[in-house]
């Protein structure tokens, strides 16, 4: 298909992308995971696909994947790259999405030092004003039609210790883009339609590596969706 450049805002500038065979090769980050999702995830091997849940590429011309869930309340279906990411470098991570159903569906984006939190489980959860982190180690943007207020949140966790979470936009069955920029410390600018919505300090573990992560759990006993247009992740140095 050619080049395309693909921009978005944050530190790390504009990136060149390289869609053949819809690998992303970005002609500066050592290490760049991700997809416009013009074809199939599976092939070349991308992200893993975890739990229920069927995923798909929308037939369109713009290139977007399709999450549906299963049947059940809470199936979900989870997405990961290999545990390749060094947050002692700096990283990015940035989606495009639109969740269908917001009052009843959950949603994470972002790192996190585990492929999978299980069956029916995310690593965020939130409800009532309460986060629960299954994951000991992430950083996520996230929502949960479970919660009382539903909006668009972004929180981390280093060794089981949440940091406090970042509330932001009401969501909505609309498409948004979400980011996390990480500098080479580790603290992280959570970004919302390309506006900064605040920072949280000492955000991942640098001694440990991380996955790009995406997770999407249905909260209502019926089969729900998203869709989203792009996901892409990187570091920004080699050393």
């Amino acid at each position: 298909m050619g080049a395309t450049i693909h921009k978005h805002k944050g530190s790390f500038g504009e990136h060149r992308i390289l869609d053949l065979a819809d690998n992303l090769i970005d002609v500066e980050a050592p290490i760049a995971v991700g997809s416009h999702f013009f074809a199939p995830v599976t092939a070349p091997f991308i992200w893993t696909v975890e739990n229920s849940g069927t995923i798909l590429p929308v037939n369109d011309a713009n290139g977007v994947m399709e999450i549906t869930t299963g049947g059940a309340t809470d199936d979900n279906a989870e997405l990961a790259s290999n545990l390749c990411f060094d947050p002692s470098k700096g990283l990015y991570c940035i989606c495009r999405v639109k969740l269908t159903d917001e009052a009843n569906s959950a949603f994470n984006f972002g790192f996190t030092d585990a492929y999978t939190e299980g069956d029916s489980a995310l690593p965020y959860e939130y409800a009532v004003g309460s986060l629960t982190s299954n994951a000991t180690d992430c950083a996520m943007w996230f929502h949960d039609g479970d919660s009382t207020t539903d909006l668009f949140r972004a929180a981390t966790t280093d060794t089981n210790n949440d940091s406090t979470i970042i509330d932001s936009t009401a969501s909505d069955n609309s498409w948004h883009i979400l980011a996390l920029d990480f500098d080479t410390s580790g603290n992280a600018t959570a970004y919302l339609d390309g506006a900064s919505k605040g920072v949280i300090d000492q955000a991942l573990d640098p001694t440990l590596k991380y996955c790009i992560y995406l997770g999407f759990l249905g909260r209502a006993a019926a089969a729900d969706k998203i869709q989203i247009d792009y996901a892409f992740a990187w570091q920004k140095s080699a050393r």
